[in-house]
């Protein structure tokens, strides 16, 4: 690229003459998102944006957001927000300034796991899930929400939501999550996590509403914040 700034000692390449202005700032753009990615501190989880461009095409184009929600968001995932795990914010004590918590005071601390926010973060699931369940209503799926289910070691669960159409001939166990990004590798991990918890609990529920075993799939449903 150096061939196409003025004053450039290296004399412009075959690709770099033909380039359209599109395509450089497409290549521009991908440099400084390569070098935003590898901050260890301050680029800590930008590498998700490249994940699923659809759901975090906000970032450049701020619709639906207002300026401070939109400069709040970048904060967040940029690791700069006012938590006390961040270098120089705090000369005492990196811990939760909650009184009843000891936990080190992260993002990802403060959105999901703080009980000073227990409340919110559950009223914040429960809206995912009744959403998703409203969704699956209106295209006729019969929906169960908070079923008690028993696993194959005779421990106790509680599903989310159940799933059931007789007309595919399937039957769905949906555990909505919300996690905080960290990784690319994340949304396998937790697919992982949810298998191990509900698919233990397939011939309970097979049994239950007399849907055969083979129908029973464990679905995740992860939310980024």
């Amino acid at each position: 690229m150096m061939g196409l700034c003025e004053g450039g000692n290296e004399p412009p390449t075959i690709d770099a003459i033909n380039w359209s202005g599109r395509k450089i700032r497409k290549h521009l753009r991908n440099d400084a998102f390569q070098t935003w990615t590898n901050h260890t501190l301050r680029g800590k989880w930008v590498i998700v944006y490249s994940d699923l461009l659809k759901a975090n095409s906000w970032v450049s184009n701020r619709k639906g957001l207002s300026s401070s929600e939109w400069t709040n968001a970048l904060k967040m995932s940029s690791n700069i927000s006012a938590v006390r795990a961040i270098p120089g914010r705090t000369l005492s004590t990196t811990c939760c300034r909650h009184p009843d918590c000891s936990e080190l005071e992260t993002l990802g601390h403060v959105l999901g796991q703080c009980p000073k926010g227990e409340l919110l973060i559950n009223a914040r699931h429960h809206r995912v899930r009744h959403a998703l369940a409203i969704s699956l209503k209106t295209l006729n799926w019969e929906i169960h929400e908070e079923v008690h289910c028993v696993s194959s070691d005779g421990s106790f669960r509680r599903a989310d939501i159940i799933a059931i159409n007789g007309r595919l001939k399937r039957a769905l166990v949906l555990d909505p999550t919300i996690r905080f990004e960290r990784n690319l590798n994340q949304a396998t991990e937790v697919d992982i996590e949810k298998k191990s918890i509900y698919e233990p609990c397939l011939p309970y529920l097979s049994q239950k509403y007399n849907v055969p075993l083979k129908q029973w799939s464990v679905i995740k449903f992860a939310v980024w914040q």
